[in-house]
């Protein structure tokens, strides 16, 4: 390569630089281990023909250049911001980004399975995955590895020698052991440079081929890659564009699978990246000072350390993330990181438990669910002791769809025997960890990454914005924060004007209401042909479509009516033959039937003369509370029986606190979400509210529940969580398995992976999900009560 060339290709390489330095310096990213890739993403896009050859980045927060090089650059200052370009590869954005990746050690499967597909389908073109080193320690980079066999496939090894931290494990040291060993790869290319100038060079060359394999069981430690059947070249320089393109070029020409060892250097081309590439992985942006859960949980877990000797420390490749690099340096033989390897971290905290002592695992929420099994399986069947803290828990803005923890409740609370607790601030997280120690129970904690409600996250006294003291964390329970004083002890709806409850229609025990209906049903037969009840022939099946008959995604079929009870719809009451069907819509079932009316009216009966009893007005999506107890939270609550907050109980396993009384409208927030609630019911005084701190997932605080059920016109759920199988959920169930479904709300994500975006409030704002958002469905809800 000419000097010229060289020299252009160091002006382009510093071009791209600058461009990443200024995004990260705006939007923050993952810098350093950008900085240290642009001259591989540039001989890449040299040697192969992107999108038609795939490129595919493990992890890909390595892959700015690469956008920036497919025609993104001019776009580049939008990077994770709202709307803007993604911090990962995006098929949605381009179709150079081939595959969505958010997680270490997909790339080689991915890129394994395009490849067996290009050759099964009779294509051609080249399939390379990009790894990091780091990524060698995950169990499904090992898995794939064991199933490449003889497929064609390019896999750049991307070796700067870190994760987030610097890389720990026997990979590492393999992978440091090869680069020790470049004497091989220096003397022979000499040999091969100058034995061709003899007359007898090619003889020479022929003969140092042929002693090949024995000079590389002398020169170099044990081929592991090529015992997988890979042929190996490297190590190579990272930064040398003319020998990346060389070597990527014979890796295209090779018909069997190839890996290219690459080393680089992560931050380059950045003196502090440079220095301190870790603390330049990732990049925040922060305008206002914040409080961090993660440093909280990482001093708080030192200080029970301290006091417990078999208390010990796992991450997965995450000491400085989840606060532990606090304790690695406190207790370095009690702390053990075993690298993107979420699923062992936790298997090998069940050994260490099983064995008697006491781990405490921090990993984040996205990350966790790589771990499910293990949770399961290894944890909870046997019921041992460990605690796992689930950092990022909620949204990660910026970072987007692969790194949102929203997930987490919705699996963990499926598992039996897991105690699944959130604390309103970081000063709860560390009572929280004081109860979990004493549990004796698998035990995880769920937490943001940081706070900002208040300089020390925690939540204020409403006298001196001081911070109340938490009360002690019990199992199961959660906490009440604050009281209000009305009551309608009859259990009607007031119409806010004379405390009347209002009129309504009748209500039958066990019976639904149907709002509407179309008009068509079951037009083709399809469920029987009424003369000889055979099956008629089906429809065909179709997704989405809207012509009735067909099957529709998320829709139910009534497959049989009482007859006269609806009309039009189960019979045409001449000839019994069925009539037509209503319309089939995206999410909706449909009533196939009915009890019989228990009273001639379908009215309750008042039990004294079996008329009808008075009832309130029935809502869509409304139930009536037919009777309430007299005294509220008798079990424990924080009221002393005249309204006034007493002092709080002992916080006890499965028990939520108190903050509130009141009873118009029941607040139930989990974790920060309290601060929500507190802020809805300020902006809504002229309604009574009871706001509870849930704290425990599971066990749920049932008798809170009940409580707040018999008490309460409105339950609304707060968390930061989809709503589908989350907390809300969780409290639903409970509710109607007790008859006591009513009015219940959940305020939470929806049921969609949501974007990433500048912060979190730009992504409330686009889902809905604003204090401002929940006080208006609040009062559309009380504006209807009273209508």
């Amino acid at each position: 390569m000419s000097t010229a060339s060289a020299t252009s290709d160091g002006a382009t390489a510093q071009k791209i630089r600058d461009i990443i330095l200024e995004a990260t310096r705006q939007n923050g990213g993952h810098l350093a281990s950008n900085l240290g890739v642009v001259e591989l993403s540039m001989a890449l896009h040299r040697v192969f023909r992107s999108p038609q050859d795939k490129i595919i980045f493990d992890v890909s927060h390595q892959c700015y250049a690469h956008k920036i090089l497919t025609g993104r650059g001019h776009k580049f200052s939008t990077l994770r911001a709202t709307h803007g370009l993604s911090g990962f590869t995006s098929p949605r954005e381009s179709p150079h980004d081939i595959f969505f990746c958010g997680h270490a050690g997909t790339a080689l499967s991915s890129a394994l399975g395009m490849a067996v597909a290009r050759d099964q389908l009779g294509q051609d073109y080249h399939v390379i995955a990009v790894i990091g080193d780091a990524s060698l320690t995950n169990g499904l980079t090992l898995e794939a590895l064991n199933n490449i066999g003889k497929n064609r496939l390019i896999i750049v090894l991307n070796d700067n020698g870190y994760a987030i931290s610097e890389n720990v494990g026997s990979i590492a040291k393999y992978l440091n052991g090869i680069s020790r060993y470049c004497f091989y790869n220096n003397v022979k290319n000499f040999l091969k440079k100058y034995a061709t100038r003899g007359p007898l060079g090619r003889y020479v060359v022929g003969w140092l081929s042929a002693l090949k394999g024995a000079a590389k069981a002398l020169l170099l430690p044990s081929s592991f890659f090529e015992h997988h059947g890979l042929k190996y070249i490297g190590p190579v320089d990272g930064h040398n564009v003319a020998e990346l393109i060389e070597n990527l070029q014979f890796c295209k020409e090779q018909r069997r699978p190839m890996l290219l060892h690459v080393k680089t250097q992560k931050g380059r081309g950045d003196p502090r990246s440079e220095s301190c590439p870790e603390k330049t992985h990732g990049i925040s942006i922060s305008g206002q000072r914040r409080v961090s859960y993660s440093a909280a949980f990482g001093e708080k877990v030192c200080q029970l350390a301290e006091r417990n000797p078999k208390i010990m420390a796992i991450t997965a490749a995450m000491a400085d993330g989840t606060g532990l690099a606090l304790f690695r340096e406190r207790y370095p033989g009690r702390f053990f990181d075993v690298g993107i390897a979420e699923g062992h971290a936790i298997t090998f905290a069940a050994g260490l438990s099983k064995a008697g002592l006491l781990p405490v695992c921090a990993i984040y929420s996205t990350f966790l669910q790589r771990a499910f099994d293990q949770i399961f399986h290894d944890i909870a069947l046997q019921n041992l002791p460990i605690i796992i803290g689930i950092d990022r828990a909620g949204l990660c803005a910026s970072d987007g769809p692969t790194h949102h923890g929203l997930f987490d409740i919705a699996f963990l609370r499926a598992i039996p025997g897991l105690i699944v607790m959130q604390p309103k601030d970081p000063r709860e997280l560390g009572a929280m960890l004081e109860a979990a120690v004493t549990f004796n129970a698998p035990c995880c904690i769920r937490y943001p990454r940081e706070t900002d409600i208040f300089a020390n996250g925690d939540i204020s006294d409403n006298n001196n914005n001081q911070p109340a003291a938490p009360a002690e964390i019990q199992l199961g329970q959660s906490e009440v924060i604050a009281r209000g004083t009305d009551i309608f002890t009859n259990g009607g709806i007031s119409d806010n004007n004379n405390n009347r409850s209002t009129t309504s229609a009748e209500i039958q025990p066990g019976r639904s209401e149907v709002i509407a209906r179309g008009t068509d049903t079951f037009a083709n037969g399809d469920i029987s042909d009424n003369n000889n009840n055979q099956p008629a022939a089906p429809a065909e099946i179709q997704l989405s479509r809207s012509e009735f008959a067909e099957i529709q995604l998320g829709r139910s079929e009534t497959i049989a009516h009482e007859t006269d009870i609806f009309a039009g719809n189960s019979s045409d009451n001449n000839n019994n033959q069925p009539a037509t069907p209503a319309g089939i819509q995206l999410g909706q079932s449909e009533i196939i039937a009915r009890e019989i009316d228990i009273f001639a009216n379908g009215d309750i009966s008042d039990n004294n003369n079996n008329q009808p009893a008075t009832s309130v007005e029935i809502q869509l999506g409304r139930s009536e509370i037919i009777a309430r107890e007299t005294d509220i939270f008798a079990n424990g609550g924080s009221s002393d029986n005249n309204h006034q907050l007493a002092t709080p109980a002992e916080i006890q396993l499965g028990r939520s606190e108190i903050i509130a009384r009141g009873t118009d409208i029941c607040l139930i927030a989990l974790g920060e979400k309290v601060g929500a609630a507190l802020e809805i019911a300020r902006r809504l005084p002229q309604l009574s509210f009871t706001v509870v701190n849930a704290r425990f997932v599971k066990p749920l605080d049932g008798a809170m529940l009940a409580a707040c059920a018999r008490r309460h016109r409105f339950i609304y759920t707060i968390e930061d969580h989809v709503k589908s199988g989350g907390f809300g959920s969780a409290a639903v169930e409970f509710l109607a398995g007790k008859n006591l479904a009513k009015h219940i709300h959940i305020f939470a994500w929806p049921d969609a992976f949501i974007s990433h975006a500048s912060c979190e409030n730009d992504l409330k704002k686009m889902f809905r999900f604003t204090v401002a958002d929940m006080v208006e469905k609040i009062r559309a809800d009380q504006n209807t009560a009273v209508d």
